[in-house]
């Protein structure tokens, strides 16, 4: 016959206890290093950076973004580059509105700035002459994205039919943007 004293069976409730509370603490400290390291070495999900080779020694990249404009219409905005051997040949902006719901001003200019108001630039069309719809613009941004030195939010205002909309451009799109023409 066994006999347990009051002291035994409290000493070893406490060491269970113990051991519970380490094997929870290694469980969380493990799943916070996971958690920490996913995020760390993950890529933003909103990065579209995309490379086209388009001939010998001619690549496009892109950058894609959906946006609204200040009337909660949403337009398409693609930055693309195209170099050849090397050399940047071009950087343009396309803007395209839904079909029917929205009329560029053909030709037309598009202004850009900052929130602030202290810098501006305007980004004289390319299609004009060329056959397009109405809700597709494309603009040479190349000398705007020159003189960008900054990830900040800018303002662009697009020349519509009936009156000029504008989008906010968060900084993550210049800082793609800028990714796709400096690299």
């Amino acid at each position: 016959m066994q006999f347990t004293t009051q002291a035994s069976k409290d000493q070893s409730s406490r060491n269970w206890v113990h051991l519970l509370w380490q094997k929870i603490c290694v469980v969380v400290l493990a799943m916070l290093l996971s958690f920490g390291f996913v995020c760390h070495t993950q890529q933003p999900a909103w990065a579209s950076i995309h490379e086209y080779p388009e001939g010998a020694e001619q690549v496009m990249q892109r950058s894609l973004q959906t946006l609204r404009d200040s009337s909660d219409r949403a337009w398409q905005l693609v930055l693309f580059k195209r170099t050849k051997a090397g050399q940047t040949q071009m950087v343009h902006l396309r803007l395209i509105g839904f079909p029917g719901a929205v009329e560029l001003t053909h030709p037309g200019s598009l202004h850009l700035g900052t929130l602030r108001g202290d810098k501006a630039w305007q980004a004289e069309e390319v299609l004009e002459g060329v056959p397009h719809a109405a809700h597709i613009g494309e603009y040479d941004v190349l000398e705007f994205m020159r003189q960008l030195d900054a990830d900040l939010p800018l303002k662009l205002t697009l020349p519509l039919a009936e009156a000029d909309q504008e989008i906010v451009l968060p900084p993550y799109v210049i800082k793609e943007w800028r990714q796709v023409v400096f690299r």
